[in-house]
C-alpha cells in the first residue's frame, strides 16, 4: 500500500491565500490539507503509528520537499484556476460569488502575482508525505 498526503500547505494555496487578503472585499480562503473527519494526516508520527497499528509491515513514512517553476501569473491561473474556483465555491457565500464572478477573481489573483513577482516567474514549494507499507497475506501457498 502506498499514498501521499501533504505535510505542509502546498505553495499554490499560500499564493491564493495571500492574494485573497488583498482583494477590495472580504474573500475567505478556507483550504485544509486534512480531507477526512478523522486522523492527523499531516503528522508523520501519527501516520506511522496508524499504519503499524493496522498491521502493515515494512512501514516507511518520509517527507520530501521540492520546487516547481511557475513561468507567469497567467501560467499560475492556467494550472490552479480550477482550485481557485473550488475554494471560492466552498468558502464564499452565494451572494459574494454573484457579486464577484470567476473572471474578476482570476484577474485579481493575476494582478497580485504580477505585482508580487514583478512579472517574472517563481517557484512553488511542495512538501508531501509519502507512506508505504506491506499487508501480510494470511493465505497459505
Amino acid at each position: 500500500m502506498g499514498f501521499t498526503t501533504f505535510h505542509r500547505e502546498p505553495g499554490w494555496v499560500t499564493e491564493v491565500r495571500e492574494a485573497f487578503q488583498t482583494f477590495p472585499f472580504e474573500a475567505p480562503c478556507k483550504m485544509s490539507t486534512q480531507t477526512t473527519a478523522w486522523g492527523k494526516w499531516a503528522d508523520v508520527n501519527w501516520i506511522r503509528k496508524t499504519l503499524v497499528g493496522k498491521g502493515l509491515q515494512e512501514v516507511e513514512v518520509d517527507v520530501f520537499a521540492f520546487l516547481s517553476q511557475v513561468e507567469s501569473a497567467d501560467a499560475f491561473i492556467a494550472n490552479f484556476g480550477m482550485m481557485i474556483d473550488w475554494i471560492v465555491s466552498t468558502s464564499w457565500s452565494e451572494e459574494v460569488r454573484k457579486e464577484h464572478p470567476r473572471e474578476e477573481v482570476h484577474a485579481l489573483v493575476k494582478e497580485f502575482l504580477k505585482e508580487k513577482y514583478g512579472g517574472d516567474g517563481w517557484q512553488l514549494s511542495w512538501i508531501p508525505i509519502v507512506a508505504t507499507g506491506r499487508v501480510v497475506s494470511s493465505a497459505v501457498v
